[in-house]
């Protein structure tokens, strides 16, 4: 049993589809906040706005890293996950 003390949003992690439990990173940003990913990462932006490389993207948005950047939060926070690789199946 849980109790929610306020509003949440779940995301979740389908163990089937992906043949197991990939490694995951929790990436929290506030405005103006930035953070370097490398090529090749992927980043999962959860909510809020993103930046990467002077490319804005809104939530919720899969993105894979094509060139060594920075993760920065546009306007609002920014809630997202680094994946260690992609889906297996």
């Amino acid at each position: 049993k849980m109790t929610v003390q306020e509003d949440a949003e779940w995301w979740c992690v389908s163990v089937p589809s992906n043949k197991s439990l990939p490694a995951v990173e929790y990436i929290r940003l506030q405005p103006g906040e930035s953070m370097p990913v490398a090529n090749g990462n992927l980043i999962f932006v959860c909510s809020g706005s993103a930046s990467f490389s002077g490319n804005n993207v809104d939530s919720p948005v899969a993105v894979r890293v094509s060139n060594a950047s920075d993760l920065l939060a546009v306007d609002a926070p920014v809630y997202a996950m680094r994946f260690d690789r992609e889906n297996v199946a």
